[in-house]
């Protein structure tokens, strides 16, 4: 994939940056950080530095966040599939059984109608007993089928739910993540023009001591000592530099 090459500018410092990213993909998260750099800016007098510093630990805090978010919504998708598949289980034995009990029934109707007349009243109470038995079950298991479907459409559509919401939060962490690249590409273009300044200030403490040197090593001029010629000149104290 093609490389973009976009300047960017963060809190008044113009970057330089190459992504795979269109311009105005990337201009909106620069809108985005640079917003939330003006007003950690506005509400705290502190160095820009330390405003890019609170800016990324607040887009890693909600990335985490986002991360242990999506985590616990995973788990609650796989706690609501497996109490499906328990649900889907127990229907199919209830319909299983509701079919045999049916078939049940039939054969005792079949038979009672080829009967002319029982063999025996009690035997007759028997079947009558077990009929009136097995036609109750069946109810029962009905409505105990009635409530699984609709336990199994209620953990369907609290499924669906959290997929989009787990959709939603892969897309916030995708944005998190994308900020953090960029905050870090900042910071390490800033340590290297402190790095250079460094370098620079020390080039300068050197020349400014062979300079030193050289001016100690040249006679001294006794005739006139309150009158200084255009090449003297008192060296200033670098000695702050070292600290750099």
């Amino acid at each position: 994939m093609a490389k973009n090459l976009f300047d960017i500018v963060v809190g008044g410092i113009t970057f330089k940056i190459v992504t795979d990213e269109d311009e105005a993909y990337v201009n909106e998260l620069v809108e985005t950080i640079d917003s939330d750099l003006n007003a950690i800016l506005e509400d705290n007098n502190i160095p820009i530095m330390n405003a890019l510093i609170l800016c990324a630990l607040d887009y890693l805090d909600k990335h985490e966040k986002a991360r242990k978010g999506s985590a616990n919504m995973r788990n609650q998708i796989k706690e609501y599939l497996t109490d499906a598949a328990t649900s889907k289980l127990l229907l199919e034995e209830q319909s299983k059984r509701n079919e045999e009990l049916s078939e049940e029934v039939r054969t005792l109707r079949a038979k009672m109608s080829t009967m002319v007349e029982p063999e025996t009243a009690e035997e007759a109470s028997r079947k009558a007993e077990k009929i009136n038995k097995a036609l109750a079950e069946i109810q029962e298991l009905r409505k105990i089928n009635d409530d699984a479907v609709k336990q199994c459409r209620a953990l369907n559509d609290r499924i669906n739910a959290l997929n989009d919401y787990n959709a939603k939060q892969g897309n916030e962490v995708s944005e998190l993540k994308n900020k953090l690249n960029e905050q870090a590409n900042q910071l390490g273009a800033k340590d290297n023009t402190i790095a250079e300044l460094k370098n620079q200030i020390k080039n300068y403490q050197r020349e400014a001591a062979q300079l030193h040197s050289q001016l100690e090593a040249r006679p001294s001029q006794p005739e006139n000592r309150n009158q200084h010629s255009d090449d003297d000149f008192e060296m200033p104290n670098l000695s702050w530099t070292d600290q750099i």
